[in-house]
């Protein structure tokens, strides 16, 4: 079991920590997701299976109230951190120590939605909000950006009018320039998210310019045969059983 209740003395530099978990997780995201397997079934644990998932779905709820007085403070001190243009500190190791796995998955969305909602209410102008996105693009939060695509994605069904705004968040998250570990951890983000983006982008993509352009900055979504993987595994432990798999899907 990972500890994630580190010492004020503890050598352990957070950021690198949470960037190795982040790194193993997108991967096995990746897998499941290449090799067409069910995440609800790799796990028993509700919470392990919303994280593989990406998914914040009424748990969501549940979680803010039963941690309202911590995520309500966490929550305030990020905006600051994140958004703030008079803040020249960035992000403390305190305030990322200060938060869970799980105060991520579930605080960062509705932090962005914050955001959001202060950029129309012009508290936040456009310019603070697209480089407080800046800091998402850090190794140690990329794999935090599946749940903050979703929800822009679920937001964007609702609130249809926010669309040039969404665009552009999605598209500082999404599109941009990064080098060694940011950049892998980011594409395979990417390859993932890549079906969902088109697909649920599709209907506002024959209406508006801004939106068909952003899906042609992404990669085209990965036509796997949902039958490759357990193909290949059948073929394997069954001699009779005939390759019907290709093997570069697998």
């Amino acid at each position: 079991m990972m500890d994630l209740d580190l010492g004020a003395s503890d050598s352990t530099n957070i950021q690198d920590f949470f960037t190795d978990f982040g790194a193993v997780l997108i991967f096995v995201q990746y897998a499941t997701s290449h090799l067409c397997l069910d995440p609800a079934k790799v796990t028993m644990n509700k919470k392990v299976s919303n994280i593989l998932m990406s998914s914040v779905s009424v748990d969501y709820y549940t979680y803010l109230e039963q941690s309202a007085d911590k995520s309500s403070s966490q929550m305030n001190d990020w905006i600051y951190s994140l958004f703030d243009s008079t803040n020249t500190d960035g992000i403390s190791d305190d305030l990322i120590k200060s938060s869970s796995i799980i105060d991520y998955h579930y605080m960062l969305p509705e932090i962005l939605k914050e955001a959001i909602v202060a950029f129309k209410l012009g508290v936040l102008d456009e310019d603070s909000l697209i480089a407080g996105l800046d800091y998402f693009q850090q190794p140690f939060l990329i794999s935090n950006l599946p749940q903050m695509v979703l929800f822009l994605l679920n937001y964007l069904w609702t609130s249809a009018d926010d669309v040039g705004i969404v665009i552009k968040v999605l598209t500082k998250l999404s599109v941009c320039e990064m080098n060694g570990e940011a950049a892998i951890m980011h594409s395979l983000v990417l390859t993932n998210l890549s079906s969902q983006l088109h697909e649920k982008l599709a209907k506002f993509a024959q209406q508006n310019g801004l939106v068909s352009a952003f899906l042609q900055k992404l990669p085209k979504p990965r036509d796997i045969p949902s039958d490759s993987f357990e193909g290949f595994l059948n073929y394997i432990v069954d001699p009779a059983v005939e390759a019907n798999f290709e093997l570069v899907s697998v």
